[in-house]
């Protein structure tokens, strides 16, 4: 008898088929959009919550801002005045004497609503028109839609 060894035809092609479908599908679970739109997420959060920490602990004010592109933190250089703010110094990331605490590598197909709010030595914060009663709402729609509150009265950074 003449035993033959390997795969048939039928077997090759199926192995094919299956490795196709395997690719496809594991194609979007290895997508980062998700990822990259939370460390965003959470990069901001934190950057609010250092802003007030920062105000409070210098006696200076310092800005928050976001628009669709990018965020920053600013602060007053000269720590002046109320009626002589100058936000021209920037905000340094803690334990990173160079890196600026900002981010404007937004990605893509994340839409950020704009904010302005200053942070006072007090503790508490203002939106861009003076108002230190109402909270200040970002909003964050991508993949998943997240949301981002001060507290203007007393300063209170957190998510929703």
């Amino acid at each position: 008898m003449n035993q033959s060894k390997g795969f048939t035809l039928i077997e090759m092609v199926g192995v094919i088929v299956i490795a196709g479908v395997l690719s496809v599908s594991a194609g979007s679970l290895l997508r980062t959009d998700v990822f990259d739109e939370r460390y965003l997420f959470e990069d901001v959060l934190s950057g609010a919550r250092y802003a007030q920490k920062m105000a409070m602990g210098r006696g200076c004010q310092v800005q928050f801002s976001i628009d669709a592109n990018s965020f920053e933190l600013m602060h007053d250089a000269n720590c002046s005045t109320a009626s002589a703010v100058s936000f021209s110094g920037s905000v340094f990331r803690p334990f990173s004497a160079n890196e600026e605490y900002s981010n404007s590598s937004f990605p893509s197909g994340l839409t950020v609503s704009s904010a302005t709010v200053v942070f006072y030595p007090q503790g508490w914060a203002c939106n861009a028109t003076g108002s230190n009663h109402t909270t200040v709402s970002i909003t964050f729609v991508g993949t998943s839609s997240r949301t981002l509150n001060i507290e203007c009265g007393t300063g209170f950074v957190y998510d929703s």
